[in-house]
């Protein structure tokens, strides 16, 4: 079964600090030409995504490839986790941690 997918456009106003000619979203919810080129840039590699996953799940891995397959995997899995973060307006990455200095410089 083909799976369905697509994107909820954000229907806020807005910043409230900038005028609302500035918009990309007007009264009537319709979107900008530019606006609307990046959401299809999105969906299209949202579905390459899906469907290279779904070929991998069915092919046989030799096991010499086991490690570069999961490095993928989790590359991919990281980048989509902060691609999500970055859409709820929050940072995916962790705070930064003290680092001792080097004592034998």
């Amino acid at each position: 079964m083909p799976l369905e997918y697509s994107l909820v456009l954000d229907q806020q106003e807005g910043d409230p600090d900038s005028d609302s000619d500035s918009d990309s979203t007007s009264k009537s919810g319709s979107t900008s030409a530019p606006e609307a080129a990046l959401l299809e840039e999105i969906l299209t590699l949202t579905h390459e995504i899906i469907l290279l996953s779904q070929n991998l799940t069915t092919k046989k891995i030799d096991q010499s490839h086991y490690l570069a397959v999961i490095e993928a995997i989790w590359s991919t899995k990281y980048s989509l986790t902060v691609a999500d973060a970055s859409a709820k307006g929050t940072s995916a990455l962790s705070d930064k941690g003290f680092i001792a200095p080097n004592q034998k410089s």
